[in-house]
């Protein structure tokens, strides 16, 4: 133990460098023995950066070349443009980190931290640079991201860092506890969102028809279908076996309609099979909007499923909300919806083929 102790003092004589790191440079400090922060951050390989979202403009530490090994900075400067670097191997990135962030700012923001590759110019063509990418965002008045402080620093690419992003949705219990979160949010900052169900209610027709490849078949295509018709921040999941949940953040009822006639629009076409065939999916969908028509999940859940009972009642490819607000009816030569309250819209959508 004496030995420890020992060996843990300080020679005799020895004086700590006590030059200011972060202080500015100055005249009279330049002479001045000790490292600065940017010597002392490209040591570890690390580089700072601020991230406005509104301007989608990056500022960075002055060491940034030197950390990822750069002579140009091409694609630092704007968000998107740096999106653009990040190697498609990668699981996530800092934008869906950030932008699909469910958290909120109290104030002190929200902390994320990513690893992902930059596939960055070197040599004749590209190399993969992987680094770790910790920060906190902060909210404006609505509760969306607005500015994002950080910082990288490269790192060796670990076996569960560079596999293949997954395909799949998060299904029901991963899928729910987001959207626990997201009420939770919603309620906060007392913005609205829109809460649907979409039913396929041909899945089992299809593999007999078809076979049971025809069924993953077509829950691939659904899938991949309702994360191309969602916008950044919104939510997609399975519920069940032929159940789509979807949360989309919307301004008001009218914008919530909108969304449902999209993505009917977007995942209502056949979808062809291996084996030279097509399917046309008979997807019926109900929605609520949140948190002033359903406080909670189940509520939510609940009421949803009523609209997607009635939405069967006027035919494939229809969406209703439940309830109605401005007492509208379906559309002409459909059954009316119960007490004349639901809307329904057409996509147009036949039947399974």
């Amino acid at each position: 133990m004496s030995e420890e102790k020992d060996q843990a003092r300080p020679e005799e004589g020895y004086e700590p460098d006590l030059t200011p790191v972060l202080a500015a440079a100055s005249d009279d400090r330049r002479s001045q023995s000790g490292a600065n922060s940017q010597t002392i951050l490209t040591a570890i390989g690390e580089a700072l950066y601020e991230w406005d979202l509104e301007t989608d403009r990056q500022r960075w530490s002055a060491n940034v070349g030197d950390v990822l090994g750069l002579e140009r900075f091409d694609g630092l400067a704007v968000g998107e443009s740096y999106k653009t670097l990040v190697d498609p191997d990668s699981l996530t990135d800092r934008h869906q980190a950030v932008l699909n962030a469910i958290g909120i700012d109290y104030g002190s923001g929200v902390p994320y931290e990513v690893t992902y590759g930059l596939r960055l110019p070197g040599g004749p063509g590209t190399r993969t640079v992987w680094v770790q990418d910790r920060g906190v965002w902060f909210a404006d008045g609505t509760g969306r991201p607005a500015l994002a402080r950080g910082a990288i620093r490269t790192v060796s690419p670990a076996g569960d860092v560079v596999r293949q992003r997954p395909e799949g949705l998060p299904r029901r219990a991963a899928f729910l506890q987001q959207l626990d979160v997201l009420v939770a949010v919603a309620r906060h900052y007392r913005t609205p969102f829109v809460f649907a169900l979409a039913a396929i209610d041909n899945l089992r027709v299809a593999a007999e028809l078809h076979g049971i490849s025809a069924t993953e078949e077509m829950e691939s295509a659904l899938a991949a279908r309702a994360r191309q018709v969602v916008r950044r921040g919104d939510l997609v999941g399975w519920l069940s076996d032929d159940e789509l949940g979807l949360m989309l953040r919307v301004i008001d009822l009218d914008e919530a309609q909108q969304a449902m006639e999209r993505i009917l629009a977007g995942i209502c076409d056949p979808i062809p099979l291996a084996s030279g065939q097509t399917i046309q999916p008979r997807v019926a969908v109900g929605a609520v909007m949140a948190p002033s028509d359903a406080d909670s999940v189940q509520h939510g859940l609940a009421r949803a499923r009523r609209a997607v009972r009635r939405a069967r009642r006027l035919g494939p490819g229809r969406f209703v909300f439940h309830p109605q607000a401005d007492g509208s009816h379906a559309d002409a030569g459909a059954e009316e919806a119960p007490e004349g309250r639901d809307r329904a819209r057409s996509a147009g959508a036949g039947s399974a083929g």
